[in-house]
């Protein structure tokens, strides 16, 4: 994915995802995991975060993550491998875990709903991406600019054939890096 040459407007979108997710980690990592308030705690959030929360399933995932014994471990993992993409191309040894079978679920749903929905949803475009002026269905979008060329990014021969359904990225397991799923 790195690979490409990214256009201005379409690094935009990336970064405003990459924003989404640090203010969603940040939120979660400054809560109490017994506070009972956490629902209101949400609903009073004045943040671009807290606007997208109350109106879609995040809510849910930003109470799920606070309660999660593995949240501190996610986020770290989250960054290094953001940070890390291009080791992680190149075959150098990344970092591994041992999720628990719920935290492992509550990842795959929740940066399946990130990545699936969330991105196509107005509240999230008018908070995250005021300036854009594109089509809505963002995930199509992306697929079909980073398709341009037609064959994927890291190996340049597997072809990329309908931006509705075709993965961009095909070389990274969702199952060892859910986190960097986002066109599989």
């Amino acid at each position: 994915m790195r690979k490409l040459d990214v256009e201005i407007e379409l690094q935009t979108i990336i970064n405003s995802f990459d924003l989404f997710v640090s203010d969603f980690f940040n939120w979660v990592l400054s809560q109490d995991p017994e506070d009972p308030n956490l629902k209101d705690k949400i609903r009073k959030e004045d943040s671009s975060l807290g606007k997208v929360a109350r109106r879609t399933s995040v809510k849910e995932f930003l109470i799920s993550f606070v309660k999660c014994p593995d949240r501190n471990l996610i986020y770290f993992l989250y960054f290094y491998y953001i940070k890390n993409y291009q080791n992680i191309i190149n075959g150098i040894p990344s970092l591994s875990s041992n999720f628990s079978k719920e935290t492992k679920d509550l990842l795959e749903n929740c940066f399946k709903y990130f990545y699936e929905t969330l991105v196509d949803k107005k509240t999230f475009q008018q908070n995250y991406l005021p300036t854009y002026n594109g089509p809505q269905e963002l995930k199509r979008e992306i697929r079909k600019r980073f398709g341009k060329r037609k064959v994927c990014p890291y190996c340049d021969y597997h072809n990329i054939s309908h931006e509705d359904y075709s993965s961009i990225d095909h070389f990274l397991p969702k199952s060892r890096f859910p986190f960097l799923s986002i066109f599989s």
